[in-house]
C-alpha cells in the first residue's frame, strides 16, 4: 500500500468549493451589477395609463393651437384695422376743420385790417376838409383832390373858381380835429364811415371863432392794391356847440360859415 503524500490532493476526488466569504467589497460589487442590470432593462408603459403613446397626438395639438392662434388673431387684426381707419378719418377731418379755420382766420384778419385802412382813409381826409383858409384856398383845394375818386375830383374842379370867391368874399377860415369815425355800413370793397370832428370857423360876419360838432359821411372804396375817397358831406344830425352852424365849403354852392 502506497504511501499518500498529504501535500498532494488525491485523485479521483471532487472536493464542493467553500462559499466565499462576504465582504463589504463582493456586496459593493454585486449592487453595481443589479443597477446595471436594471438600468439596461426597458421599462414598459402600463397600459392602464391615461397615455396611449399615440405619436399623432402631439401634431394635433399643434394644429389645434395654430387654428386657435389664427382665430384669435384674426379678429385682433380687423379691430387694429378699424381703429387705424377711425384715427385717419378723425385726422382728416381734423385737417379739413382746421384749413376751415385757418381760412375763417385769415379772413376775419384781413376783414379787421381793411376796415382799420378804410377809417384811417375817412380820419384823414376829414381833417384836410376842414382846414382851409380864403387866404389862400388853393392849398385846400390841392388836398381834398388828392386820394378820391375821379368823379370827386372833378367835383372839386368844376367848383374851384366859385368856391374860391365865397371863401375870399365871406374871408372863411377853418380848423378841425377829427375825435371819432365808425364805418356805418360795408358792402363788399364800399364803405360808409361816419365821422365826428370838432370844427372852429371864423369868418367875416363872426370874427370871433365858433365851435361846432360836425358830422361827415365819407364814402371810401378800394381802389387797385388801397383805399380811396369816392364821396363826402354833411351826416343829417350835424349840430352845433354853439348857435352859427358849421363852416365846411359845400360843393351845392351854399355860403360856408352862414
Amino acid at each position: 500500500m502506497e504511501d499518500t503524500d498529504p501535500g498532494e490532493p488525491e485523485t479521483g476526488t471532487t472536493d464542493a468549493p467553500e462559499p466565499s466569504e462576504t465582504t463589504p467589497q463582493t456586496t459593493a460589487a454585486r449592487d453595481a451589477d443589479d443597477g446595471a442590470s436594471a438600468k439596461s432593462d426597458p421599462v414598459e408603459p402600463d397600459p392602464e395609463d391615461g397615455d396611449d403613446g399615440d405619436p399623432e397626438a402631439p401634431e394635433a395639438d399643434a394644429e389645434d393651437d395654430a387654428f386657435g392662434s389664427r382665430w384669435w388673431r384674426r379678429p385682433a387684426i380687423g379691430a387694429a384695422a378699424l381703429v387705424a381707419v377711425a384715427v385717419l378719418a378723425a385726422a382728416a377731418v381734423g385737417i379739413v376743420k382746421f384749413r376751415d379755420t385757418a381760412h375763417e382766420l385769415t379772413r376775419l384778419q384781413q376783414s379787421e385790417a381793411d376796415r382799420s385802412a378804410v377809417l384811417e382813409v375817412a380820419r384823414d381826409y376829414a381833417e384836410r376838409s376842414l382846414n382851409y383858409s380864403f387866404e389862400n384856398p388853393d392849398e385846400f383845394f390841392d388836398a381834398v383832390e388828392e386820394n378820391v375818386s375821379p368823379t370827386l375830383k372833378q367835383k372839386f374842379v368844376d367848383a374851384t373858381e366859385f368856391l374860391t370867391g365865397v371863401m375870399r368874399q365871406a374871408q372863411v377860415s377853418s380848423t378841425g380835429e377829427v375825435v371819432a369815425a365808425d364805418a356805418s355800413a360795408h358792402s363788399g370793397d364800399l364803405y360808409e364811415v361816419v365821422v365826428s370832428a370838432y370844427q372852429t370857423t371864423r369868418n367875416l360876419q363872426n370874427p370871433e371863432p365858433r365851435v361846432s360838432v360836425i358830422l361827415l359821411q365819407i364814402t371810401v372804396n378800394r381802389a387797385d392794391d388801397g383805399w380811396q375817397v369816392s364821396d363826402i358831406g354833411p351826416k343829417s344830425g350835424s349840430h352845433t356847440a354853439e348857435e352859427g352852424g358849421a363852416g365846411l365849403p359845400d360843393l351845392a354852392g351854399d355860403q360856408p360859415g352862414g
